[in-house]
């Protein structure tokens, strides 16, 4: 029945001569979860955090699917479940288990990128280190940079988040520069981005000249690379 379930969820997101429908994503991707297939209960968690396909959000299903998937080593759930516990009208007890989340992120994204596997591990980690006021290694930068260099692959993300940073710490942001890189780039059509973390962040931020800047920043970026 599992291999069914995940049959069905991949021709209904694929459209394989099938039109495409997330609501059936969606039910396919509970019926597989609840069958044991962790990815999919990652994947139900986010759609009833978001609200994708249409399905009504439910933060508490969100939350028990995700911890699901967390249970089962899927490091994308961790950071779900921070962004989730770091909500505005969080509680003391939220903004707890939302640090402790965002924590097990870090680490585990850590791992991620130091074993070079995945090149965009590494800008999931230089996010959630720029949103929670830590610093990125410089030998692990440096050594991405030249991964990235030597594969030809985009620095999109990374540029777009250095000027973040450079705002943050009060130092030019190269926006400009950004702008005329990529801006005209093919490869934006292909880059997507989620900006959650980032709005949280900017929210948090204090000072109104910084913060002014970082929303000018935030809306160029997202007029480009939202999902």
């Amino acid at each position: 029945m599992l291999i069914i379930c995940l049959n069905c969820k991949s021709h209904y997101r694929g459209g394989f001569n099938i039109e495409k429908n997330p609501k059936l994503v969606n039910e396919y991707s509970e019926k597989a979860c609840n069958y044991g297939n962790i990815n999919s209960c990652t994947d139900i968690g986010y759609a009833y955090y978001t609200g994708e396909g249409n399905l009504t959000k439910d933060r508490a299903k969100a939350i028990k699917y995700l911890k699901i998937a967390s249970k089962g080593g899927v490091v994308w759930s961790y950071l779900l479940l921070a962004e989730i516990y770091d909500d505005k009208n969080a509680s003391k007890e939220d903004n707890k288990l939302s640090k402790i989340f965002y924590d097990k992120s870090i680490d585990l994204y850590t791992r991620l990128a130091k074993s070079g596997k995945k090149l965009s591990s590494f800008d999931t980690l230089f996010e959630l280190l720029l949103v929670n006021n830590r610093k990125l290694d410089k030998s692990l930068e440096r050594d991405y940079l030249e991964i990235y260099k030597r594969e030809n692959k985009s620095l999109i993300v990374y540029d777009m988040l250095k000027v973040f940073e450079n705002i943050y710490n009060g130092k030019e942001s190269n926006l400009d520069k950004w702008k005329e890189k990529y801006i005209k780039s093919k490869l934006l059509k292909k880059k997507r981005f989620r900006f959650t973390l980032l709005e949280r962040w900017i929210e948090k931020v204090e000072n109104k000249k910084i913060k002014k800047e970082l929303l000018e920043a935030l809306k160029v970026f997202k007029s480009t690379l939202s999902q």
